[in-house]
């Protein structure tokens, strides 16, 4: 509060997005509120930069900065990140800004040739539904699960999604165009900088067990609960179940360390912490199968690091990843089939050598480097 006489008082709010809200009080009585306009960064690269890449930071953008910068040029590209998971390795680079709002800056320049918005989380469908010229003239939405599957419907939020100039993805087009009435001719291929390379993956060493290790899920869902319970008819097996708990739906934790280890009981792991790179490789070496059970495209990095390491994977029938890989040559398994399966047809993966070999591609950066440059030319 603003100390000013008794009878009247301001307050000034600073609100997760950045901006501010200030409130005017007449005998404890709040009778007027207004947003205040953010002020404008002064951002230098932005009157010459050709592309401006909006992300709020995830364990993705790391890597994905490094690799832009190595392939690219880096003063054609600016990185305006918002730091919203503050366990994450934040993006590094003499290119990258970080911002709380992107009312902060001024991205209506013509030197700036493609805004690219990974992802539309944490109000960037605000900015673009104020700003809709910018959006249908040079906007293009790099298509991330949690918000296309979660995404609210509303005017708002459709008509944002909607009116992109062009879209970014790698397994997600079809269901996109249904949901959002979109032209197939808008998409663009393109897939995320895994955050863990083939250099990391190729050190790790599975150690000798003499159980079967199966994963669920790569996040903290309530699917994972289901899966429990499916799993539960190999209880008596030589079996170990894990599953990370460091992010997702946080609500359903302890609810699925309890239900692990009464079934389970020490056959039961869970990690919840976040991992370095390396850690995490180690880990997902040690796996045997991989179960994705969530109802839309999760996991990703988990499914192809999997997939390199020689892991059995497994993912809901009608999820984009299942009929994408599939259809590429590189079998994934329907996690709905489990629970018809003997203990040894869940272990049991003849095609192991072959998607390995198939499954390369989406480490080698010269294929990625000619996705990137194929859309930056578009």
């Amino acid at each position: 509060m603003v100390k000013l006489p008794s009878i009247f008082k301001v307050s000034i709010e600073e609100k997760k997005d950045g901006k501010k809200r200030v409130s005017f009080y007449l005998f404890g009585q709040k009778f007027f509120s207004m947003e205040l306009k953010a002020r404008l960064k002064n951002i230098p690269q932005l009157d010459t930069c050709k592309y401006v890449h909006i992300m709020n930071n995830d364990k993705f953008n790391k890597p994905f900065v490094a690799f832009m910068n190595k392939h690219f040029k880096p003063e054609e590209h600016l990185f305006l990140c918002k730091r919203d998971f503050g366990n994450m390795p934040f993006p590094e680079g003499s290119n990258v800004i970080e911002i709380k709002s992107l009312d902060e800056v001024e991205l209506n320049k013509k030197n700036i040739k493609k805004l690219i918005s990974h992802s539309l989380i944490g109000g960037t469908v605000n900015y673009f539904y104020k700003h809709k010229k910018l959006l249908r003239e040079k906007s293009y939405w790099g298509i991330w699960g949690m918000d296309l599957y979660n995404a609210p419907r509303n005017k708002k939020n459709d008509f944002v999604r909607k009116n992109f100039c062009g879209y970014m993805c790698g397994f997600d087009r079809d269901y996109a165009c249904q949901k959002y009435n979109l032209s197939p001719q808008k998409f663009h291929r393109l897939f995320a900088i895994f955050p863990v390379s083939t250099d990391v993956l190729d050190k790790t060493q599975k150690i000798k067990k003499d159980y079967l290790q199966i994963q669920i899920n790569n996040s903290c869902d309530q699917s994972t609960l289901d899966m429990l319970q499916v799993l539960a008819k190999f209880k008596d097996e030589k079996i170990k179940v894990v599953t990370i708990l460091s992010y997702g739906q946080l609500d359903f934790r302890e609810q699925i360390i309890e239900t692990g280890k009464s079934i389970f009981g020490d056959k039961f792991e869970y990690v919840d912490k976040y991992m370095s790179s390396f850690d995490f490789a180690q880990h997902l070496a040690q796996n045997d199968v991989l179960i994705l059970n969530q109802n839309r495209q999760q996991g990703v990095g988990n499914l192809v690091a999997s997939l390199y390491l020689g892991v059995k994977v497994f993912v809901k029938r009608d999820v984009s990843t299942n009929k994408y890989f599939n259809e590429e040559g590189i079998k994934i398994y329907n996690s709905e089939d489990i629970e018809n399966l003997s203990f040894a047809e869940l272990g049991k993966y003849l095609e192991k050598t072959k998607n390995q070999q198939e499954v390369r591609k989406y480490f080698e950066e010269d294929y990625l480097v000619s996705l990137w440059e194929k859309f930056l030319e578009s």
